[in-house]
């Protein structure tokens, strides 16, 4: 799109949802000691933040940030924005002046397990990218030292997630898959998670691989989420959650993303899944509750 003659670049930070994710024991060495390996199937919604970039705007010398949106109160704009944190790194690696000016319109929860403020560091990284012409390799390069979800959020496609999040591989050959996201209101901190998941590891607990056969519900399905015990000893309205989704007509599977709080349910299609996001809205107002398609068929 243009705006008085200046290019406005503009990109959807899609929700990305883990339909599983296995979290192994803390590394006790090289350059990722204390972080948690992962192995995750990683799909992307066909909702998200939309995030807007001009070149020509901003103070002289550094970037701009506004923020509007549903979900825009109390997401200060501080130095410690992902969109910010990112723009900077961008502008550090490549030895650039800082310039221009991001809008970010935040339709996602906060703190919800989808990848809001990573999808919207991965939007930042894929706007710079676009309009100083630079390489995808050097973005994942940058992506990876901003956040555990950044590389992941960069690709924006449906891909296993291994290491500490900084190993992505494209998995094209499954398609779409009619769903449900509910949030129930609350965050939860993804510190907090990690730290109880810490203390009551079991010895014996090991990274569980993530197994390909089937089409993508059937991948889903012999998973888990390793986290979801955790959040739910933390916050039992997740379990209810959970077991509401599952309750609906045509769902298939239901579970948490990421760290949670919000859950997802697997239905048999649109339909099922549009008639379920309603039946749930009805029951819970509060509740911040979307029918979506996850995957590529944008």
């Amino acid at each position: 799109m243009t705006r008085g003659g200046d290019i406005m670049y503009e990109s959807l930070a899609r929700a990305k949802i883990n339909l599983t994710l296995h979290v192994g024991t803390p590394t006790s060495s090289g350059v990722y000691e204390g972080y948690h390996p992962v192995d995750s199937l990683v799909v992307f919604a066909d909702i998200g933040d939309n995030l807007r970039y001009d070149a020509a705007g901003g103070p002289p010398g550094d970037i701009a940030l506004t923020i509007s949106g549903p979900f825009s109160d109390g997401l200060g704009i501080a130095s410690s924005n992902l969109v910010l944190k990112a723009a900077r790194a961008f502008f550090k690696y490549y030895n650039m002046t800082p310039c221009g000016s991001f809008h970010l319109i935040k339709n996602l929860p906060l703190a919800s397990g989808i990848g809001g403020g990573s999808a919207d560091a991965a939007a930042a990284l894929r706007l710079l990218g676009g309009a100083f012409k630079t390489e995808a390799s050097d973005m994942m390069d940058i992506a990876t030292k901003i956040g555990a979800d950044v590389p992941v959020c960069y690709v924006s496609k449906t891909a296993h997630m291994q290491g500490i999040g900084e190993q992505v591989t494209l998995k094209p050959a499954y398609s779409e898959m009619a769903a449900i996201l509910v949030n129930p209101g609350f965050a939860v901190s993804t510190a907090d998670i990690f730290n109880r998941f810490d203390r009551v590891l079991p010895p014996s607990h090991a990274l569980k691989p993530q197994v390909w056969d089937g089409n993508l519900y059937d991948v889903a399905s012999v998973g888990r989420n390793d986290l979801q015990p955790i959040a739910i000893s933390l916050r039992p309205e997740i379990n209810h959650v959970i077991k509401d989704i599952s309750q609906q007509a045509g769902c298939r599977l239901a579970r948490m993303s990421g760290s949670g709080a919000t859950c997802f349910g697997l239905f048999d299609n649109a339909v099922a899944a549009k008639l379920a996001a309603q039946a749930v809205t009805l029951e819970y107002p509060n509740y911040w509750c979307r029918a979506v398609s996850l995957g590529e068929g944008l």
